[in-house]
Order: C-alpha cells, then structure tokens, then sequence
C-alpha cells in the first residue's frame, strides 16, 4: 500500500497540519531520519505531505510503532543503540543502523531507555573511541585510566600521551536541545553527544511517566530542537505574532501607504512574507530534502552502513485508518 499525499496550497497548510496533530500524527523531516529510506520502515498509514514552497524540504507524518516510541526519536536513539553493541564487552547484542531503528519502533524499549550506562562512537584525529556514559559521569572504554586525576596531574606537566582521545578531554554535559541548530554545526562527535543527552533525557522522561511525544518533546529541549514545522496557533492567528501592535500604530501613523505582508507560514501580519517569529522559530530554514544527514557514521563502524529498504512496522495505533477519515485533512487533503 502506498502512502497518502498531502497537497494544499500553504494558505490552508496548517489547518491540515493541525487536523494531522489531532489524529496523533508527527512531521519527520531529514533531521528525523537516522538513515536515508527510513520513511519506508514507518507504518503503512504514515503520509507524505508536498509542500510547494520547498522551505520545508521533505516531510513525513507518521504514527509511532508498536513501542509507542516517537518517531522523530529514532535518530539519536539508534545511534546510541547501534554504538551500546561495539567495543570491549558490549552491552547489548550487536545491531546495525536499521535494525536499531526497527527494534525502536517495535518493541518496548522502557527498559533499555531508563538504563543509565549508554555508548556513542567518536573520533578524533583518526582514532575512534567508544566512550561510555553512566549517569553523569563518562569514559572512554577504548583508551581507559587508572586514575582521571593523575591523568589531569601529567596534563598539567605537559604529558601529550593521550591528545588523540577526544573523550578524554570532556569534562562537561553536552547540547540538551536535540535538533537542528543554525548558530552551529556540529561534526560526527558532536551529534553523538547531542544522541546520548537527547537518549538520557528521554529515559529520565519515561521514568517520570511520560510516554510518546510527550516524552519526546522534553527530551529533545522542550520543542525547541523542530520548529521548523511546529504548528501555527489553533484557534486563529495570535496577535503577539509579526509585527508588534505599537509598530504596527507608528507605521500606520507614519507610513500609511504601507501595506503588511501576510506570513506564507503562519499568516501573521508583519513587513516581510515570513514574519519576525517565524524567522526566530526556524520555520523558513531550508532542510535536505534526502535524507542522509547521518551517512558519515559509517566511517566510525561498519554498523552505521545504510541497509537497503526494509518493509514497515506496524502502526501503533489499530483504529488509525478510521479515525483519519474523520479529519479535516482526511476529508479535504488526502489522495490515495
């Protein structure tokens, strides 16, 4: 079975994006995608939605597996799923990327999540390390001390035996926001770290009774870390949207030949076609439209090699297909 489109114009967009919400569907863009033809593993219900400005890039709405687990949260988790299988003493049985990714949308991973002993994989300077945290406290499985504190001793003494373990010189948490970040580009150590906190938030989450998207969303910085696709307000426009009130009064006052722009995102009122909030959010960030936004990791491991396409999980919600046909962007937005 193929998958439904959405196609609307972007006036109407998000009216069908929040009938979408509604029926507990979220958007998966590039960042999402823990390797290229992940969209082929979501369930048979998920629907490709056309954006015809193309700021967006690709967008997938799906419903979570039979886990429960948020989709948007397969990325970061199966990179650390895939990393907790390599190295000395290993611990959990090997898997490679996409069979990390369908193990998450599969089966109930609870326990696994709430464990405090995670890895990732990094390297630096042509050494990959295998850095295991615990809690708080991390190290590196591949170049292990005695003694952190003599180490730091023959640091300040000048002792550069262990420059090439990166691990080794981190002494700080790192990125709780899980997302794309347009002050900064992270390399491949970067984004693992940014995996492990977003996998350590998620179980600290689940072990205070979150699940699904609720959970995702604090782990992943409280909604921060995808506003490039967050839903405009439910209930009309917000006036504390575009332009502020007062500026709007001054330009009326004192340009009153100037006529507003409406936001092609939210519709707000400002003096461009995105407005000041939108621009802030990220919503008129341009996204890979392939998703292959992890593709460097198999230079770590073989294990992060992309697998041809697998068939898809099953839908976590039974009643999915029914309760779609109720709503607004299944009645005006939807063609098999």
């Amino acid at each position: 079975m193929s998958p439904a489109r959405l196609e609307a114009p972007d006036a109407e967009r998000h009216q069908h994006e929040l009938a979408l919400r509604a029926q507990g569907f979220v958007p998966l863009t590039a960042h999402d995608a823990p390797y290229p033809h992940f969209d082929t593993l979501l369930p048979t219900c998920r629907i490709e939605q056309v954006v015809p400005d193309r700021h967006h890039g690709r967008v997938v709405w799906s419903h979570p597996g039979r886990s429960g687990l948020d989709p948007r949260a397969a990325a970061p988790l199966a990179l650390v799923r895939v990393a907790d299988g390599i190295g000395r003493d290993p611990l959990d049985p090997p898997m490679t990327l996409d069979e990390a990714a369908r193990w998450l949308l599969e089966v109930d991973v609870t326990t696994w999540l709430q464990r405090s002993r995670h890895r990732i994989l990094v390297r630096y300077d042509g050494v990959t390390c295998v850095y295991e945290g615990n809690g708080r406290i991390g190290r590196c499985q591949t170049h292990p001390m005695p003694d952190p504190q003599l180490q730091q001793v023959a640091d300040a003494l000048g002792d550069r035996s262990l420059d090439h373990c990166r691990p080794h010189r981190w002494t700080e948490s790192h990125c709780v926001v899980w997302g794309k970040d347009a002050e900064r580009e992270h390399d491949l150590g970067g984004v693992a770290r940014c995996a492990l906190a977003a996998t350590r938030w998620l179980g600290r989450a689940y072990g205070d009774g979150l699940t699904g998207s609720a959970a995702w969303d604090v782990a992943r910085g409280r909604g921060r870390g995808s506003a490039a696709i967050d839903p405009p307000p439910a209930s009309g426009i917000s006036q504390d949207r575009g332009m502020p009130g007062f500026s709007r009064w001054k330009m009326s006052t004192h340009r009153p030949d100037m006529v507003l722009d409406v936001s092609m995102y939210c519709g707000a009122r400002d003096d461009q076609d995105a407005c000041r909030d939108c621009r802030r959010e990220g919503r008129t960030t341009v996204l890979a439209t392939e998703w292959r936004e992890y593709d460097g990791f198999h230079r770590l491991h073989p294990s992060y090699r992309p697998a041809p396409p697998l068939s898809a999980v099953t839908c976590g919600d039974q009643n999915c297909r029914t309760s779609l046909s109720r709503s607004a962007a299944g009645a005006e937005g939807m063609k098999r």
